[in-house]
């Protein structure tokens, strides 16, 4: 292979230049690396919520870029999900479609598969996904992160009575913790000046986990959808208190 790369230096310019038709002819079988399809997703998903990535160094050589915003592929990683609803369900199968281990914890879903110890210790994403109960209030602190493997990023989409916010800014400040990010704030926003809006690695929105086009069209179906099945003696798919149906 190093002879055939030799005589096809001339015609490469990098390793993506490869002449596939002659690569093809003259070895019987050729493996491609498998490329880090995740960025895709994540750059459809950054797109959506016009977000930009790199943007603000997009004029800076490509190789300080490389560098700079190298990162772990997403498949053979363990996620950990803290609650397993209907959202954490949601997440947890397209998780394990881009290749992750997915660990959960929630003392009311038989299938969830660790203790929140055993999950934070396993962990290289913690992603949060509980309701708010005087159960779950403050249930991620200092402890907690300090639990967490060195580098691991904290995700709270849910609600952020969930984790000790000041903790958090240890946690990373410390640089224990690789990255955060948080859909949702105590008051709905925070000050301008908090320590988390200075932080590089951590990612903030204003609470838009929901905000899609397709929202109300899709709640409105659910709802219909679930009165249809009432209305004709069954059990909605979604119904949260079951219990009613058996007084």
């Amino acid at each position: 292979f190093g002879a055939w790369c030799q005589r096809q230096r001339p015609a490469l310019r990098a390793l993506g230049d490869l002449d596939e038709h002659a690569l093809f002819e003259e070895f019987r079988g050729v493996i491609g690396a498998q490329p880090d399809g995740p960025l895709s997703l994540a750059d459809y998903l950054a797109l959506g919520r016009r977000q930009s990535l790199v943007a603000p160094a997009q004029r800076e050589a490509a190789h300080a870029l490389y560098q700079r915003y190298r990162a772990w592929q997403v498949a053979g990683r363990t996620a950990g999900l803290v609650g397993l609803g209907a959202v954490g369900r949601a997440l947890k199968w397209r998780l394990e479609g881009l290749g992750m281990t997915v660990l959960s914890f929630d003392p009311y879903a038989p299938d969830a598969t660790s203790t929140l110890d055993e999950l934070l210790a396993a962990a290289d994403v913690v992603s949060m996904h509980a309701p708010v109960t005087p159960e779950t209030t403050g249930m991620i602190g200092a402890e907690q992160f300090a639990r967490m493997p060195e580098g691991a990023v904290f995700l709270n989409t849910a609600r952020a009575q969930l984790h000790d916010t000041d903790a958090l800014v240890a946690a990373l400040e410390s640089g224990h913790l690789g990255g955060a990010g948080l859909d949702h704030f105590v008051g709905e926003k925070l000050p301008v000046d908090h320590p988390l809006c200075a932080m590089g690695r951590v990612v903030l929105t204003p609470h838009i986990g929901g905000a899609t086009y397709d929202t109300e069209a899709n709640h409105s179906k659910v709802i219909a959808d679930g009165i249809a099945e009432l209305l004709a003696g069954g059990r909605p798919v979604n119904l949260v208190n079951p219990e009613v149906l058996d007084r």
